[in-house]
C-alpha cells in the first residue's frame, strides 16, 4: 500500500491545469512567505516541555565534531532516543500522542523518527529553510496559516495527524542556528532552544502543512463535506483566498472527473502550493518500512488512498487494478497482523475502519467477526 508513495515516477503523460490555479497560488505563496518572514524574525518561545526542545537536548550531539561527523553521530543516537521518548521508528511501534505537541488538543499525534541523512544536506546549506519536520497528515482544511506550535487556530477542525522528524536535519539547522543566531558579538548567549524551536522548526512546518490542507480541501469537496472559512489568526496582512481556490478546486475536480489517470499521473497534476507536484508532496520518509513504522505511514495516507481509490471507482477507471489489487492485499494483512488495533484508540481504529468499509473494499462485510 504504501509503496505507492515511496518514489517519483519518471514519465508524465499529459497535464491537466486549471488556468485560474496559477493567480490563486501566486497570492497564496506570497501569504506564506509574509507569514514565514515575520515568524522567523519573532523571539518566541515554546513550553519547556516541548518535545523537540527535548529531543534535542537528548540528542545533545557537541558542535566540536566536525559536520559529516556530527551528522553520522546524529543518526545513530536517533533510534535509540526515539524509543525513549515514545516516536515510531523502523525499531520501534512507538505510540499515539494523545495531547498534541503541534496541534494541541483533539489532534492526536503519530511522531515518526527518521534518522535518513539526505544526500543534499551539507555544512554550507542554508538551515533557516531547512524543514526538519514534515507533516504528512493533519484534519484541517483552512488556509488561514495558523503555524503548528501547540494550540491550532486555523479551524475548529480535528483528526488525527501524523508528524515525520529527521534528526540529522533537525541537528543541522540547530548547529547552523548557534553558529549564527545564538551568541551576540560579546559571546552571551542571546537566544534559547525554545526560541529556535518556535521561530525556525515550527515555522518551516508550513509548507507542508499547508500541501496537506490543499489535499483535504480537494478531497472534502470531492465528497460533498463542508469545509473551513478563513480565520484572521496573524498579527500582519494574510488574504483570504478560500473562495477563489474553491472555483479552482471545483473544475479541476470537473476535470479529473472526466478523464483516466494513473494514480501517480493524478498526483503529479493536482494542485499543489509548496512542492513541485502533490506526488512530491505525498512521498513518505525514507526509512525502512518494517511492521513497526508502516502502521504510522500506513495511516498517514490512509486519506489519499481513500480519495483515490474512489475517484477510480467513481470514473470506471481501468488503469489502476494493479496497485489497487495490492492495497486490498495489504488491508488484508493488516487485519491477520492486528499491528494497528493494539497502538490506536477506539475513536482512530473505527475511523480506519470506516474508510476500509466505505472506499477501499466497500460493498462486504469485511470488518465483521
Amino acid at each position: 500500500m504504501i509503496d505507492l508513495f515511496s518514489e517519483l515516477p519518471g514519465i508524465d503523460r499529459g497535464i491537466i491545469r486549471v488556468p485560474q490555479f496559477s493567480f490563486v497560488k501566486e497570492n497564496l505563496v506570497q501569504n506564506i512567505d509574509r507569514v514565514v518572514d515575520y515568524y522567523h524574525k519573532q523571539p518566541l518561545n515554546v513550553r519547556n516541555e516541548h518535545i523537540l526542545v527535548r529531543l534535542i537536548t537528548s540528542l545533545n550531539v557537541s558542535f566540536r565534531r566536525d559536520f559529516e561527523n556530527y551528522l553520522d553521530v546524529t543518526s545513530d543516537n536517533a533510534m535509540h532516543v526515539a524509543r525513549v521518548m515514545g516516536f515510531t521508528s523502523s525499531t520501534f511501534f512507538g505510540r499515539v500522542f494523545t495531547k498534541g505537541y503541534f496541534y494541541g488538543d483533539g489532534v492526536p499525534e503519530i511522531l515518526i523518527m527518521d534518522d535518513s541523512i539526505p544526500a543534499d544536506l551539507t555544512e554550507d546549506s542554508d538551515w533557516r529553510t531547512l524543514q526538519a519536520v514534515r507533516v504528512l497528515r493533519h484534519p484541517f482544511t483552512d488556509f488561514s496559516l495558523d503555524l503548528p506550535d501547540g494550540t491550532y487556530n486555523g479551524s475548529n477542525e480535528g483528526g488525527l495527524a501524523v508528524i515525520v522528524i529527521n534528526a540529522p536535519l533537525l541537528m543541522a539547522m540547530y548547529r547552523g542556528w548557534e553558529r549564527d543566531e545564538h551568541y551576540n558579538a560579546q559571546g552571551v548567549p542571546v537566544r534559547t532552544v525554545h526560541q529556535f524551536v518556535r521561530m525556525f522548526v515550527l515555522t518551516n512546518m508550513i509548507y507542508s502543512h499547508v500541501d496537506i490542507a490543499l489535499f483535504n480541501r480537494i478531497n472534502a469537496l470531492y465528497r460533498g463535506e463542508p469545509v473551513a472559512p478563513f480565520r484572521t489568526v496573524h498579527p500582519i496582512s494574510v488574504f483570504d483566498q478560500h473562495s477563489r481556490m474553491d472555483d479552482v478546486l471545483e473544475d479541476y475536480l470537473n476535470l479529473v472527473r472526466r478523464r483516466h489517470e494513473t494514480f501517480d499521473q493524478l498526483l503529479l497534476h493536482m494542485p499543489v502550493l509548496c512542492n513541485n507536484t502533490m506526488l512530491e508532496a505525498m512521498i513518505l520518509p525514507k526509512v525502512l518500512q518494517l511492521r513497526q513504522v508502516k502502521w504510522a505511514l500506513i495511516l498517514a495516507r490512509l486519506p489519499l488512498i481513500r480519495f483515490l481509490v474512489k475517484l477510480n471507482r467513481d470514473t470506471n477507471n481501468p488503469l489502476n487494478t494493479a496497485p489497487i489489487n495490492r492495497i486490498r492485499y495489504a488491508v488484508r494483512e493488516i487485519k491477520n497482523d492486528r499491528t494497528i488495533e493494539g497502538l490506536i484508540s477506539r475513536d482512530i481504529h473505527a475511523e480506519y475502519k470506516r474508510g476500509i468499509a466505505e472506499d477501499i473494499v466497500p460493498g462486504t462485510a469485511y470488518w465483521e467477526p
